[in-house]
């Protein structure tokens, strides 16, 4: 009979007309919430709301436009890869680059937005002769220790770097392999690779028919004939290689790659190359191009036998890459490649533009999957817009998924050049000297060179007077603190070491980035990214106009829901508008008309028994109260005395008025009154005589008051239970008059 009842509840429903479900809303922030709750609270709710904004798109659908979509970026990227090979200034990068530097040249929109990149650096020169904010912001940055964070942290030449390493490593494995008995059974076993033989000037029709030569050999004489006949492709003379075993001559070809093909010593000088491209781009960049001084060199992965199974795995999975296509994709990442600003900005932006949305500027073929998953979701709902939403719903999600991309890229950066602050009391040689003293002390604890950890900490004092606090004023070093906050874990002094191995076990624990790491994970994925990612969509919605359905829809209802001045007040009065709609059965209807059935006790008194309730957490439901057990005498005489007290002030929280029936001229309901509290207590006057009911006891839960979606047939069968219910207390009360 819930819906019967007079209580603040009740009030609610009347006013809003929809089911009521009960939520936590004044306990702790993480209980009583289901995941998508917490995760809101922890500051991903973009990312939450961002999938539920993509959570009605059929399963079965998306993973159909997935598989295609991703193979056809696979394919249109094995066609995008030759345009980047040859010489820079042919390449369709430098064709690019070339037309930006004839825009910014020979134009005058072009020669305005070249002088304002120059005058804003000659701004941010001389204020940083004058500021050391300003110049902290224009030469100082911390460096991501953490190889996670290394790759968003460099954007496109962290992404180019990674698989242009991972080339060369492919470039250096032998091109025939031992047989393993474990495994050999399964059809995509990769073994002799016959194909990399084009690598060495061969063509296809040449290796086909070398391979049908050594049909019906055995699989050690195959890989040793290969093997042969690529070092006689590299050059050397037979007598160099007959009777060596197949591992002598496989380290011949790969030394051969090392030092004639990439100009290094020893492999020990390459390793330390590929471990240091981005800071030694320079070098690195030079390396591939000697590299293709007498020809380009070709380099194919995952690249099967001519069987139709390694056709298929060759197709699917294989790649064609040269040197020269990742030397001009290094060139145009870093902005090496020409002479002006917009120059450098158009091929870098179109890395950054297919990096983003294919994963194959710089990738493999299974890469593009992952994005495809992405496109599936933009190209479903744009087809599931309504009419004439088709462009403005395609543009707003893409617009949307792509700033994820970049906005990772840039939270990263922007955490970092905060970071920066730390070296806010030294210049660009104070902060070099830091850094290499820091590192020599580490190398020391390392070493145990410190006999106590108190001497540890005084040398640590000596390395950080390096970084200039002193000349710092008091806003300054508050600035610092924060940087060094943030960058707790990273560029940092390791930890102490001693002779105890599990102490030394401990404060390797205490000393990594169990802080750090998460702390600048959680700025730039849930604060930086998610704000750049809603201005970025806004402003699509300003050019475009929003969709019906947005992406954005989650998240404002989110907000709206968490917006105090949003919720419903469940004690807002109650007039006869709102209860028009509810059967005449209705006590509320029935008290605002004057008409509530009271009955007589032996007291003379006007009184009606309503049910009290009590909250059982284990159930989580309310469960009612008998008449023999404790509390119900307990609430009887708890709302007695709320009851006179309401009656001696004015703490009445509704007052509700009929003109026909309360405070109305109604001759069989004169100075009628409902007061309703807390404690639900009504009090009535009837022809001078104040007549008092029982307490109403709904034992409030940690619950509050939220409204949920339109879905109202769990509330329909209460209904008609608590109808039914009322009819048998009726029958009762005509019984026992």
């Amino acid at each position: 009979m819930s819906n019967q009842s007079v209580n603040q509840y009740n009030l609610a429903n009347l006013r809003n007309q929809q089911q009521l479900n009960f939520a936590q809303n004044i306990t702790p922030a993480m209980q009583g919430t289901d995941g998508s709750e917490v995760i809101q609270q922890a500051g991903g709710g973009t990312y939450v709301n961002r999938a539920k904004a993509s959570q009605d798109a059929d399963p079965l659908t998306t993973l159909g436009l997935t598989a295609g979509i991703g193979y056809g970026i696979g394919q249109a990227m094995d066609h995008f890869g030759p345009l980047c090979e040859g010489e820079y200034e042919k390449t369709i990068l430098g064709r690019l680059g070339t037309a930006g530097d004839k825009f910014a040249k020979e134009t005058k929109v072009g020669r305005f937005i070249e002088g304002a990149f120059q005058k804003f650096d000659d701004f941010m020169t001389r204020r940083s002769a004058k500021s050391r904010i300003a110049y902290s912001l224009k030469n100082h940055s911390t460096m991501p220790e953490w190889q996670f964070a290394k790759m968003p942290f460099y954007g496109l030449p962290g992404y180019w770097s990674m698989d242009a390493r991972n080339i060369i490593e492919q470039d250096l494995k032998p091109i025939s392999a031992k047989p393993t008995k474990l495994f050999m059974f399964l059809p995509w076993k990769k073994v002799n690779d016959f194909n990399r033989l084009t690598e060495h000037g061969m063509t296809k029709d040449e290796v086909k028919a070398f391979e049908q030569s050594l049909k019906g050999k055995t699989f050690e004489e195959k890989a040793l004939a290969l093997q042969e006949k690529q070092l006689e492709k590299m050059g050397f003379n037979p007598a160099q290689y007959q009777g060596k075993s197949l591992a002598e001559m496989q380290d011949m070809a790969k030394n051969w790659k090392v030092t004639k093909r990439y100009g290094c010593t020893d492999f020990a000088q390459l390793e330390h190359r590929l471990n240091h491209i981005i800071d030694e781009k320079e070098s690195f960049l030079k390396m591939l191009k000697d590299a293709t001084k007498n020809g380009d060199v070709e380099i194919n992965i995952n690249k099967y036998d001519n069987s139709w199974w390694g056709k298929i795995k060759s197709h699917f999975a294989g790649r064609r890459v040269t040197l020269s296509e990742y030397y001009n994709k290094g060139t145009a990442a870093f902005g090496k490649g020409n002479a002006t600003r917009i120059g450098r900005a158009l091929p870098k932006s179109l890395g950054w533009f297919l990096e983003g949305t294919t994963n194959r500027f710089s990738g493999g073929k299974l890469a593009p999957f992952i994005q495809a998953t992405i496109f599936a979701d933009m190209v479903y709902h744009t087809i599931k817009a309504p009419k004439g939403e088709h462009g403005k719903t395609f543009i707003e999600r893409f617009v949307n998924d792509f700033m994820y991309f970049v906005g990772g890229t840039l939270g990263v950066l922007g955490i970092h050049k905060f970071g920066g602050f730390k070296y806010l009391g030294t210049d660009n040689a104070g902060r070099e000297a830091y850094r290499a003293a820091l590192k020599d002390h580490n190398l020391l604890r390392k070493a145990g060179a410190f006999a106590t950890k108190k001497e540890a900490k005084e040398a640590l004092k000596d390395v950080n007077k390096l970084l200039g606090t002193e000349n710092l004023n008091f806003f300054q070093k508050i600035l610092q603190k924060a940087a060094l906050l943030i960058n707790c874990g990273n560029e940092h002094a390791t930890y102490y070491r001693s002779g105890n191995k599990f102490m030394n076990a401990l404060r390797k624990m205490a000393n990594s980035n169990l802080v750090g790491v998460p702390l600048r994970i959680w700025l730039a994925m849930f604060v930086a990214t998610p704000f750049l990612v809603k201005g970025a969509t806004k402003a699509v919605h300003a050019i475009f106009g929003r969709p019906t359905h947005s992406v954005l829809d989650e998240e404002e209802e989110t907000e709206e829901a968490q917006d105090p001045s949003q919720q419903t007040n469940p004690q807002q009065g109650v007039t006869q508008a709102d209860v028009a709609g509810y059967p005449d059965s209705n006590l509320v209807k029935q008290t605002l008309n004057g008409q509530y059935p009271p009955h007589n006790n032996q007291q003379g008194q006007y009184q009606q028994s309503v049910p009290q309730y009590r909250y059982n957490p284990q159930t989580k439901r309310f469960d009612q109260i008998l008449p023999n057990d404790p509390d119900y005498a307990n609430n009887q005489s708890n709302g007695q005395n709320t009851q006179n007290l309401n009656q001696n002030n004015n703490s009445n929280l509704q007052n509700a008025q009929n003109p026909n029936g309360i405070n109305g001229s109604n001759p069989n309901n004169q100075n009628q009154t409902v007061n309703i509290t807390n404690n639900t207590t009504v009090t009535t006057q009837q022809n001078g005589n104040t007549q008092q009911e029982p307490l109403r006891t709904y034992i409030p839960s940690s619950v509050g008051v939220q409204t949920s979606g339109p879905d109202t047939s769990p509330a329909d069968m209460a209904l008609a239970h608590a109808d039914q219910a009322e009819k048998e207390v009726q029958s009762i009360l005509a019984r026992r008059r």
